[in-house]
């Protein structure tokens, strides 16, 4: 009960819970808050050894997450979490720590707490990759981990660090939003005006009863940390336009609202942050494999700062071309990576590789030389793994149809040019080694 409660162990102590312990059973004997505390790591102990045996007997590659978290008493904490496979293909993941860092939380110190706690599992032989977020001291972390246990990652750690896709597409988007603050800040005053008060809520609903429209839907604020939730309220303030306009002939104390133009602008940009949010879903998801995914969501990123840089909306174009120069940045460090996980989807291999990078660069030397960088960062990886695990080569052409599902996404008009591309790919005779027969099989996607 305290554990599953998250009750202090001083509950055991309190008159009122022992009286109530003693109603219900009198020869009942209640533990000390030190016993308590004892039996818990106990369990503790008992469930960290049940996890260490699921790590050393029925897993491969375990990849971390690490974030940090600062409480209400501004105390830092620490929290990573173990991603895995298991032998059974079962996706599974566990915090496997929660820890107070010390100040200063500088990237040896955190590099310092993470190692301790990889070391603590027994997992350093088992590192896939850890991932972080953007900060510059988790680039002192990356690079510490990595020159601690070199000797056990894959490739001696290139491609271990794994920088977080939502936090950066939160950087390039914040930086786009800095173009239109202005209206933004006034229609987010908009919102808090309404919202700080009872009554100016009740104005407010009552205008929305007589507009008949819906008196369940609720306006939200926006947390300035949180990019999509400045979307949110955008989109939440937007239906409601009409009842903040009239709200300011009915409150002589509603100043500096939104003008017409400011609502103008701000349904523009909510319409281009529209496509940000569902990919920032895209890569929240939790419940099943997205590895096979980023990759397209960040090119299809790339398609819409190109396409909306040339926009005749003079603040779309300046948002999308500010977004451009944080994105190019992220785009190299992790394109040929991020390329790997869509070229193990047997539905795309290297064709939608192929397509994205001419897509981009067209049919000259750039777009030859990215394509070849993704093959020679699989073929890398794939011998280190020949050399790890041995390889059983095949020389039988594997001609099935895959399934070519997207897991119910919707489909856009950044595909439609790859249905195209997809039936004109002509497939070659089979190589030697496994990885060029699986290459080479041909692809079946029906779009």
């Amino acid at each position: 009960m305290v554990i599953l409660q998250e009750m202090p162990f001083t509950t055991v102590e309190h008159p009122a819970f022992q009286t109530f312990v003693r109603n219900l059973r009198p020869e009942f004997h209640i533990v000390s808050r030190t016993t308590l505390s004892s039996d818990c790591f106990k369990i503790y102990e008992k469930e960290k050894r049940r996890l260490e045996d699921l790590f050393k007997m029925n897993c491969g590659r375990i990849s971390l997450t690490s974030d940090m978290w600062t409480s209400n008493q501004t105390l830092g904490y620490m929290c990573l979490t173990a991603h895995y496979i298991t032998n059974d293909w079962k996706l599974k993941k566990h915090i496997i720590n929660f820890k107070l860092v010390p100040s200063p939380h500088t990237g040896l110190v955190i590099s310092d707490a993470i190692a301790n706690c990889i070391l603590s599992w027994n997992i350093e032989k088992r590192l896939g990759s850890i991932t972080l977020d953007n900060l510059s001291a988790n680039t002192v972390v990356a690079t510490e981990l990595q020159k601690q246990f070199k000797k056990d990652l894959l490739l001696d750690g290139k491609f271990f660090h794994v920088r977080c896709c939502a936090h950066i597409l939160n950087l390039i988007v914040k930086d786009g939003l800095k173009v239109a603050e202005g209206a933004i800040h006034r229609i987010r005053e908009a919102v808090k005006y309404i919202k700080s008060s009872q009554g100016r809520l009740e104005l407010f609903m009552g205008i929305v009863k007589q507009f008949k429209m819906n008196g369940k839907k609720r306006i939200c604020l926006d947390v300035p940390t949180r990019w999509n939730s400045t979307y949110l309220m955008l989109n939440d303030a937007i239906q409601f336009k009409d009842v903040f306009m009239r709200l300011v002939a009915r409150d002589p104390n509603f100043e500096g609202a939104p003008t017409e133009e400011d609502w103008s602008q701000g349904i523009i940009i909510c319409d281009f942050l529209k496509v940000f949010h569902l990919i920032t879903e895209v890569f929240s998801q939790t419940k099943n494999p997205t590895a096979n995914l980023y990759f397209y969501e960040i090119w299809r990123i790339n398609m819409l700062l190109i396409e909306e840089s040339r926009s005749s909306n003079a603040v779309v174009m300046m948002m999308a071309l500010k977004m451009q120069e944080k994105f190019d940045k992220y785009w190299k460090e992790c394109s040929h990576i991020l390329a790997v996980g869509v070229v193990l989807d047997p539905r795309h291999k290297m064709n939608l590789i192929r397509y994205c990078f001419q897509t981009i660069h067209g049919n000259d030397d750039r777009a030859s030389f990215e394509i070849n960088k993704v093959h020679d960062v699989l073929q890398t990886l794939y011998d280190n793994y020949a050399i790890l695990y041995g390889t059983n080569v095949s020389l039988n052409q594997v001609d099935e149809r895959v399934s070519t599902s997207h897991g119910g996404r919707d489909e856009n008009r950044f595909m439609h040019g790859y249905k195209e591309f997809i039936h004109g790919v002509q497939v070659t005779q089979p190589s030697k080694s496994e990885l060029e027969t699986y290459l080479e099989e041909k692809v079946f996607y029906d779009l």
